[in-house]
């Protein structure tokens, strides 16, 4: 019998009449506020110092709990509180973290400030907001608070506080992607690898970032290797403006103009700032209500928001965005049950905002292109706002040294579809000529829900000759400086440009349907670039088809085209493996078979692999095998593979390499900002979001931030945790900045399980406290006496009381040294007491 069979036996015996007294209050609690028990039916010559008034409240004992915290019925997290006994009374006392979380105005928290920064008192909330209530349901371990709207903030779903958000701990980073790759054909060896880096540097709120690779090449011709540096730079945000500031080399957004590289200064809207129901676009709702109304918002059949409206008229601005969007149908339920409903259309485009909303960017700098060694100068500005539901306006400016640009447009949304039109009017100076020119361009996009289909339709750019582009301008400088001929030949410049997406869902029985198409064509090339794609795919029963067909041309003429059909059957109920045959033909005419079984293994599926065959006509049959593994440190890949006399072999590694204050973490996940959860001496749990992670030899895992600027959750599985290591919770909240490294830190208790087993027959009561040597409740009796404990020492002293330490019934001396474990498997202590 092991420690969890002992623990279940203890508590199934306490739990069934513990509920059948709290049960019965829990259900009556509308018609009576007490349920008296009937203290006769207790044996037991302590009888006198039993009180069971507690039980009859259906009170939670007091003590420290990790417990789910509602407001107003929402929802705000998990926290730790400590429930004390104030007078008598049972008192949750809110931490800072749970006050700011609440959603109190500015003004509140600022006048109950210094209240909350006393750490010695219990701040309870009802004596400082009148009006607040809250009521703690012991079973399930939530704490409701009931607080008036008057002190609550009008915050949309999805804020956090930012006295909540965390620049992190000091620290540094490297992510990395390494891979090496070795093909021997005939009397030609051909070596070459590849090392790439993201790293950084987090000190006091500042990031700094660098990005680069490294690669060398090797043959018996020639012998090259390079370092390219991509971006280095420092990054701050500010939290106040929704913006961040980024020093160094880095691009543009590219939202509104074609992304740049540039080295200078930015300062630019972050939308990860906002909370999640302010990102992107979604209409604002206006409506009106007769009575205390219900509104109700589906999209696609299906229900994004509800709310309860007071009468009158209303205004919903905080709903989330959907990509492409659909209309959306607004029911308005009164209180009598009347029911009226109206259409919002709505088509999100990229360059949509909401009503209000507003984006920038701010530019300075020099422009970065390794094909020009003079970095010219670089500057830029945009501005994008929405002006209603319907309209959104955006415009911005790029100059340099002879070269300005200016653009201009307006995104609509329309029952019939949403669009973008803008202008941008170019001017570059030579020392010969002036080119001026201007480029139009328009986009289009809309879902039709009766026949779930995608529709994007681009038309970019139609341009005039003598439009350039910042890029082809910079170009055209470096020429004249140079000292070449006038010319923009040397480059080709785009005259129109279109583009054609259609995703169609042909229903479950019926598979799914994508086309895609590109045309583009030239001022100066008589030559065209064209591309179609074409996709099919669905499934029978277990055997899953698909079709791809694509052709493509490019500015030179080159012609490529491809066609493959694909089948894939599962192997196995789990479907851990696979079988997948395809059949294709190449842009030569050969036709080309594939061949190839995969598959998973081991616990959480770390181990990945797969054998494959391929034949193309004409051609020696290929054959290959390829694996990878994810361990907690570091993922791993590795192929080999024969054709004939050739030869390859490739391998690759790729994770991240995290260094903060509490020692060096490694991990198979790459990431801009980590959370580092931290549990002592719980080496080898498992983090529940992450199955291939597990707590180091020093108790910590990096995690990769999914969410900066909101709540992030890490939970840890505990089932392999040691018998003698208990959690104080398994789940921890954490809010951090874009780019932060932030701790999540667990706390444990290392201890020595203790069932204790009366001498004689019970004559403690079921439900008795027992308390430690520090005053602290440790436990309960349960049925038939046993008191099971979890102490921190290996011996001590044990009050059992019900109303105090100071007022005991009796006391229990224990001393693990004199006590027998189970069996050999648990780390459980049996000992025989007597109540003294």
């Amino acid at each position: 019998m092991n420690l969890k069979v002992v623990i279940k036996i203890f508590f199934g015996s306490l739990v069934p009449l513990w509920h059948c007294s709290f049960g019965w209050a829990d259900e009556l609690n509308d018609k009576v506020e007490h349920v008296r028990f009937n203290e006769d039916v207790i044996f037991s010559k302590y009888k006198n110092a039993i009180n069971l008034k507690r039980f009859e409240k259906n009170e939670i004992i007091p003590g420290l709990y990790y417990m789910d915290i509602y407001v107003n019925e929402e929802k705000i997290g998990y926290f730790d509180v400590d429930v004390r006994d104030m007078e008598g009374k049972i008192i949750p006392c809110l931490t800072t973290e749970i006050i700011f979380n609440i959603g109190l105005k500015e003004s509140v928290l600022s006048s109950i400030k210094e209240k909350i920064d006393n750490s010695n008192m219990c701040f309870d909330i009802t004596k400082f907001l009148s009006g607040s209530k809250f009521r703690i349901n012991s079973s399930d371990q939530n704490i409701y608070l009931s607080i008036p709207q008057i002190y609550m903030d009008t915050n949309p779903r999805g804020f956090v506080s930012p006295k909540l958000l965390s620049n992190g701990m000091n620290s540094a980073f490297l992510n990395y992607n390494l891979s090496a790759y070795d093909s021997q054909f005939e009397n030609n060896n051909t070596k070459s690898s590849f090392f790439s880096v993201n790293s950084g540097i987090n000190l006091w709120g500042w990031f700094f970032r660098h990005n680069g690779n490294y690669s060398y090449y090797n043959d018996k011709y020639n012998s090259k290797h390079s370092y390219h540096n991509m971006n280095t730079y420092l990054l701050k945000d500010i939290f106040s403006l929704s913006s961040k500031l980024i020093i160094g080399q880095s691009n543009t957004s590219g939202r509104v103009f074609d992304s740049i590289n540039y080295t200078g200064i930015s300062l630019s809207s972050d939308d990860a700032m906002l909370p999640e129901s302010l990102r992107g676009f979604a209409p604002v709702v206006r409506g009106i209500a007769q009575t205390n109304a219900r509104v109700t918002i589906r999209q696609k059949n299906s229900i994004i928001y509800e709310t309860t409206v007071p009468p009158g008229e209303f205004v919903i601005r905080d709903l989330f965005p959907t990509s492409y969007g659909g209309d959306l149908q607004v029911v308005v339920r009164e209180a009598n049950g009347f029911e009226s409903s109206f259409i919002i259309p709505f088509a999100s485009v990229v360059d949509m905002l909401r009503p209000n909303a507003y984006k920038y960017e701010v530019v300075a700098g020099s422009y970065r292109n390794e094909n020009i060694k003079d970095g010219q100068p670089f500057y830029q500005l945009t501005y994008q706002r929405g002006l209603s539901n319907f309209m959104t306006l955006y415009g911005g400016s790029q100059q340099s040294d002879y070269y300005g640009s200016y653009l201009l447009g307006s995104a609509f949304n329309f029952p019939f579809g949403a669009f973008a039109v803008d202008v941008t009017h170019s001017g570059t100076h030579g020392l010969e000529d002036n080119l001026t020119g201007q480029s139009y361009r328009l986009s289009f996009n809309k879902r039709i829900n009766k026949t779930h289909s995608d529709i994007t339709l681009v038309g970019y750019k139609l341009s005039t000759e003598n439009y350039l582009d910042f890029d082809n301008a910079m170009l055209y400088q470096e020429q004249l400086k140079n000292g070449y001929t006038l010319s923009t030949d040397s480059f080709l410049r785009p005259k129109n440009r279109y583009t054609l997406s259609l995703n169609q869902n042909l229903g479950a029985e019926y598979g799914q349907l994508y086309i895609s198409g590109l045309y583009e064509n030239y001022w100066n090339s008589s030559h065209t670039g064209k591309q179609i794609q074409f996709g099919y795919s669905n499934a029978w029963r277990r055997l899953f088809y698909s079709l791809n067909v694509s052709r493509y041309s490019n500015q030179f003429n080159d012609n490529d085209y491809s066609y493959m059909l694909t089948l894939n059957i599962p192997l196995g109920k789990e479907t851990k493996g696979a079988l997948t045959s395809s059949l294709g033909r190449n842009t030569s005419g050969d036709w080309y078979e594939q061949l190839m079984l995969s598959g998973s293994s081991g616990k959480n599926n770390r181990l990945g692999w797969s054998v494959t065959t391929n034949k193309t006509e004409g051609e020696l049959l290929n054959a290959t095998l390829s694996g990878n593994y994810t361990s907690p440190f570091t993922t791993l890949v590795g192929s080999s593979s024969v054709n004939g006399d050739a030869r390859t072999i490739s391998a690759g590694a790729s994770g991240a390499i995290v260094a903060h204050p509490l020692g060096v973490t490694f991990s198979p996940y790459s990431s801009n900002g980590y959370i580092i959860a931290h549990a002592e001496q719980a080496k080898g749990v498992e983090i529940s979001s992450y199955p291939h992670l597990k707590l180091d030899f020093l108790g910590n895992a990096a995690i990769p931030v999914g969410s900066p600027y909101q709540k992030n959750t890490v939970s840890l599985d505990p089932k392999n945790l040691s018998n003698n290591i208990e959690l104080k919770s398994s789940s921890k909240d954490v809010y951090p900045r874009s780019g932060a490294v932030v701790l999540a830190e667990f706390d444990t208790k290392v201890g020595y399980p203790l069932l204790l087993k009366p001498i004689h027959s019970p004559s403690i009561a079921l439900g008795t406290n027992v308390y430690d040597g520090n005053m602290n409740i440790v436990g309960q009796v349960g049925q038939g006496g046993l008191i099971y404990i979890h102490p921190s020492t290996v011996q001590g002293i044990l009050t059992v009381s019900n109303s105090s330490a100071q007022e005991s019934i009796c006391t229990i001396k224990y001393d693990i040294h004199d006590q027998i474990k189970i069996d050999s498997t648990s780390s459980l202590y049996i000992s025989n007491y007597s109540c003294e």
